[in-house]
Parts: structure tokens; sequence; C-alpha cells
């Protein structure tokens, strides 16, 4: 069920709508959702990052991967930790509702997990819930993907006989994920069998962008 509010023009009046779109697995459905006015929320608030829904604006993330190995190449990766806080609508009343599932995915494959009908593989795709008491969307240990990412660059680089520095400028994504408001499917053993688009009327404002870093929690193993 889509809901949405329109305004009539002649009569100054603002009604409530909803429409409903039916279909079961078996039936091809092409969604096509068009937004305006997105320009000047996307690149000119550099104070923090957003999530919108149906598919209007998505938090794209840099990993410093380099900067958590730097010291550590001997080491292994236990955990990383990081957390996403949401900003408070200032207007409660009027607000629309809070994406409750994120998909962590690299940006290389946002649409090749959609298209293919992947799960996440907790290697190159997360998951994680809005936690509602402490306002914000926690991925409690991507440690597979920040190895993952190394291990990807420095044997691409070998293959091309050319140093890592060289191919993280040839492969400018390689260390970027994106952040997708989704809806999952499991089956009675709570395993994610499904995973679409939230397709409900939804916003979130994050702390992030350009000026306010995340932080990220890593702790590393050594073995003697």
């Amino acid at each position: 069920n889509l809901y949405f509010r329109y305004k009539d023009a002649e009569k100054d009046t603002v009604y409530v709508g909803m429409s409903r779109f039916a279909a079961t697995p078996e039936v091809l459905q092409n969604t096509y959702v068009e937004n305006d006015g997105l320009a000047e929320l996307i690149e000119h608030d550099t104070q923090c990052t957003y999530l919108k829904t149906p598919a209007g604006v998505f938090t794209e993330i840099t990993l410093p991967v380099n900067e958590i190995y730097q010291g550590h190449l001997n080491d292994s990766i236990s955990q990383a930790q990081f957390s996403l806080y949401r900003y408070n609508a200032a207007n409660q009343e009027s607000a629309f509702e809070v994406p409750q599932t994120l998909l962590l995915v690299r940006k290389q494959d946002m649409y090749t997990f959609f298209e293919e009908g992947k799960v996440p593989d907790e290697k190159t795709s997360y998951v994680t819930s809005f936690n509602s008491s402490y306002n914000t969307y926690t991925f409690s240990n991507i440690s597979n993907l920040v190895s993952y990412c190394k291990r990807e660059r420095n044997e691409e680089s070998a293959k091309a006989g050319i140093t890592p520095e060289a191919w993280e400028q040839q492969h400018q994504d390689w260390n970027k994920v994106v952040l997708i408001p989704v809806e999952t499917n499991r089956d009675n053993s709570n395993n994610i069998v499904s995973v679409t688009h939230d397709m409900g009327l939804g916003s979130a404002k994050l702390v992030g962008g350009a000026t306010d870093k995340l932080k990220i929690q890593v702790i590393y193993s050594t073995f003697n």
C-alpha cells in the first residue's frame, strides 16, 4: 500500500490518498518512481546525510580500508563496527516513517544485488534494523567486508602488474558502499530469503556528511 498526500489547486485543499499494488512473486512488476527537487538536498547540505523512500536518496560511505590497516598489516581484523545516528524530526506530527531495515552493499554491486535476487552474505552485503531506543542503525561487524576490499585490491593490482595505489585510481568505488532501505522476507528458521526495495513513504536524516565523519571501531587480533 502506497499512502500519499496531494493538493487540489482550485479548492486549495489537501487530500490523503492510497494506492494498492498487488502482485505475487510470479508476477513481473516494474515500478518507476520519479523524484523532483533532490539536487539541493544532496549537493548543498554537507552537515548530514539522508535516506529517502521510495527509491529516492541512498547514503554512500567510503570505508577507510587503508587507514584501518595502517600499522596493522600483519594483524587480523576481528571486529569492525559503526553506528549511524538519526536526527529527530523537527516536526514529529508531519514526519514520515523511519525506514526500519537498511541494506549495506558495495556500490559496484548495488544494481546486480537486486537484479539477481541476492540475499546478504555477511561478506559484501549486510542488513541491520533501526533501534528506536538509541535512534541508530548499527552494523555490528563488517570485518569480512573490510578484509575483502583489501584482498581484492592487492590481488587485482598484482594481476594487472601495477601498484595498489594505481589500481585504486582506476577503480574509484573499490572501498565504497551504499545504504539502501529495504524490506526482507524470512523463512521459519529466520533466514532471509528475499530482499526488496522499501517502497513505503519514509525518510531519515543521519549524522554524517562531508564535515561530520563517522567513526568505526576496530578490534585487531595478533597471532604469535
